[in-house]
């Protein structure tokens, strides 16, 4: 949804307009700092709920309780300062033109409240990935994204095609998948008790996991919103509007790992803490295959594709020539970044966080002078090549010293199946299909060649994972 409606979003506040939501998104990830690994503490928890005798359910339930209220009373407060640091912040940080100021100034005075509900969303998406409800917790966002994404495109049509009218709509939207995603939690744990209450013992008994998991976060935003920060102040607004619409498609593929990693990451802590690492290690294999049957393709896709989609999607030759190059390297680094995300849950199931707190200081102190200096010299595509850079170094440094230090087998052929066969043969294959188009077509029929190259993409995919084989199909085939 946050994709099929950004070209209304540009027909009607323009890119400019389209600047001030991505800052809304960047400034409502980096305040997920304040999270501190409280979400990550929650699913965690929660997957221990499912199988945990009565004693241990209470202690899971006294805990979760306790970081609701932590979670309720961040949001105020980070709602509020935002709301009422509006003024400031379109004056001293974001280069707004003067016709816009006031629209802006009271965009930002709602966003302030939306961020404030999107952060107390998050407890609750924690808590029910944990409790591995998964369907409900997607049903309620597929309905709220296209709530909050089709009506704002009314309200813009209808009411008013100002940035203030699309973020009250925005906080409209949040409050009601707030509402909807409590009461899926309250029936999780229905019986248990459900009103607020905190205990400082319970958030005690995991401070050790909650100090390496929030320095992690804190870290891992840096690494992911440090650029649009620095960006959003080096850069007019128009500009940082087009590097926006990159990054949107270029971490297009976060959609689709989020749901591998929600479904695998409170699966294998189970199985953990249940100690049965046979089947622990099934299950890590298979979702790292899958990650990469759900990344590839479309990581792909877009980088040898970049200028098409743009164009097609947005009919703005002007913004794809910008915004192109720089889609293509984001794409790129996404993908190697997702490669990371099933390794990264079984070390936060194994409670080791330190390899991911080594590795995004790392990070964070080569890009943001990078991000600066490309930003100041350079043209957009180069801004872009350190989140690649990153990327790749986190697959080739990061995933060795995580089977050493957890003693884990099975190094090389993740590297074969999980990594080099599906970026190799679903490239090479998207790539030819694109050589074959130019000549015979030349640059024809786009919107053709397009949804071909994507499904030739996914088919490769799928073949090269070795999760669909022709045995399984059949397996399948008799059960049905």
């Amino acid at each position: 949804m946050n994709i099929a409606f950004v070209p209304f979003y540009l027909h009607f506040i323009g890119a400019e307009g389209y600047g001030l939501v991505g800052f809304f998104l960047m400034l409502s990830a980096s305040l997920t700092v304040l999270d501190a690994g409280l979400t990550s503490v929650s699913i965690r928890e929660a997957a221990g709920f499912m199988c945990g005798s009565s004693e241990r359910r209470q202690e899971v339930i006294t805990l979760l309780r306790s970081i609701e209220v932590i979670f309720l009373g961040i949001s105020l407060v980070a709602g509020l300062l935002v709301s009422l640091s509006a003024p400031f912040i379109v004056k001293h940080w974001l280069n707004v033109s003067v016709k816009l100021t006031s629209d802006a100034t009271w965009a930002v005075v709602w966003m302030g409240l939306t961020i404030a509900l999107q952060f107390f969303i998050s407890f609750y998406s924690g808590c029910l990935t944990g409790f591995q409800r998964q369907v409900g917790l997607n049903v309620i966002n597929i309905v709220g994204s296209t709530v909050r994404g089709g009506g704002a495109v009314l309200v813009l049509w209808l009411v008013s095609s100002t940035m203030q009218a699309f973020f009250v709509w925005q906080a409209i939207g949040a409050l009601g998948m707030l509402i909807a995603q409590r009461v899926l939690y309250v029936r999780c744990i229905e019986g248990e008790g459900v009103g607020l209450s905190f205990s400082l013992h319970s958030i005690i008994r995991v401070r050790h996991f909650l100090v390496g998991m929030g320095s992690v976060n804190i870290l891992a935003l840096l690494l992911t919103q440090l650029d649009k920060v620095i960006l959003s102040s080096v850069l007019p607004l128009k500009t940082f509007g087009y590097y926006s619409l990159a990054w949107t498609l270029g971490t297009l593929v976060y959609r689709l790992t989020g749901p591998v990693f929600n479904a695998y990451y409170p699966r294998i802590a189970q199985l953990l803490e249940q100690k049965n690492e046979t089947s622990m290690m099934e299950v890590y294999t298979q979702g790292c295959r899958l990650m990469a049957v759900a990344v590839v393709p479309i990581s792909l896709w877009f980088a040898l594709f970049s200028h098409d989609i743009i164009e097609s999607w947005t009919r703005d030759a002007d913004l794809a020539n910008q915004a192109a190059g720089a889609l293509s390297v984001l794409a790129l680094g996404s993908m190697f970044n997702a490669f990371m995300h099933i390794p990264y849950a079984m070390q936060l199931a194994h409670s080791y966080t330190r390899l991911a707190l080594v590795q995004n200081v790392v990070a964070v102190i080569l890009l943001a002078p990078l991000t600066w200096f490309f930003a100041t010299h350079y043209g957009l595509t180069i801004v872009a090549v350190p989140w690649l850079l990153v990327n790749v170094g986190y697959v080739l440094i990061g995933a060795p010293l995580m089977h050493k230090y957890l003693a884990m087998p099975g190094l090389t052929n993740w590297y074969i199946f999980a990594v080099i066969k599906p970026a190799i043969y679903t490239g090479g294959l998207m790539l030819l299909v694109k050589i074959i188009w130019a000549v015979l077509f030349e640059h024809k029929a786009v919107a053709v060649l397009l949804p071909i190259a994507l499904s030739v993409g996914l088919i490769m995919g799928l073949f090269t994972s070795k999760l669909f084989t022709l045995n399984t199909i059949r397996q399948w085939k008799n059960t049905l």
